[in-house]
């Protein structure tokens, strides 16, 4: 089986695949990353890491090599088989690469894939498969705790779907500002990107945050909520030769 971890601020997703199938992906707080978060899977033949936490990488191999005694491959703009057309490579998170290289498996260029996360990603793949790029956004609960930390009289008041826009106390007015103005922000987004791409560019949504929000996202065409898991598992079967 393959071991597939995406390593992320807040969480980790850890999923492995079997004959190209997705098995049983589960989640922990990447905080807590350590010997006992793939004691439950067995039978790991290789390995890879997608990571935007640097200072946790090290921990991560460490632990993938003695559980499985595999040395996983760390995800990086020198190994994801993807063109980039990006004049600073090095800048860019695995995730994005990770992301737009997945897609490549599964749709036709062009695409821009928008990760929904601690931080939301807009990336653009253009139609001959190359990776160019887009914006970076705080994600929506990063905002909402912002606004926590920031403003001493205002609760932390949970994400919430709302279609309202009257609120009936200070934390629907939270949700309220929170839903409807980060529908706002992405919809900005995607409507400047899309104008420069060519007619049909589909819209791929992944992330935490994708199922809550994309359904109110008018320009999104399909929910990947795996995309970075598929992506990773893509890069071994390329390293393999099995693609």
């Amino acid at each position: 089986m393959i071991l597939v971890i995406d390593i992320g601020n807040t969480s980790t997703t850890v999923g492995t695949f079997r004959d190209g199938r997705l098995v049983g992906p589960y989640f922990f707080r990447t905080a807590e990353l350590g010997e006992g978060s793939f004691k439950k899977l067995r039978n790991v033949s290789d390995a890879v890491i997608c990571s935007v936490v640097p200072k946790v990488n090290e921990r991560a191999k460490k632990t993938v090599k003695k559980t499985f005694g595999v040395s996983p491959l760390i995800a990086d703009h020198t190994n994801i088989p993807i063109e980039i057309k990006y004049p600073r490579p090095f800048e860019l998170g695995a995730d994005r690469l990770v992301n737009a290289f997945g897609a490549l498996g599964i749709y036709k260029p062009p695409f821009i894939v928008i990760d929904l996360g601690t931080a939301t990603t807009f990336d653009y793949v253009d139609p001959l498969g190359r990776y160019i790029g887009g914006p970076i956004v705080a994600g929506p609960a990063t905002i909402n705790t912002a606004l926590y930390l920031a403003a001493s009289k205002l609760p932390n008041a949970p994400i919430k779907r709302t279609e309202k826009i009257f609120p009936r106390s200070t934390v629907e007015a939270i949700q309220i500002g929170v839903y409807q103005g980060y529908i706002g922000l992405v919809e900005r987004l995607l409507k400047m990107m899309l104008s420069k791409a060519p007619k049909g560019t589909k819209v791929i949504a992944t992330g935490g945050f994708a199922k809550l929000l994309a359904k109110d996202i008018s320009q999104i065409n399909k929910i990947d909520t795996h995309l970075t898991l598929k992506g990773l598992c893509r890069m071994v079967s390329s390293r393999l030769g099995s693609l």
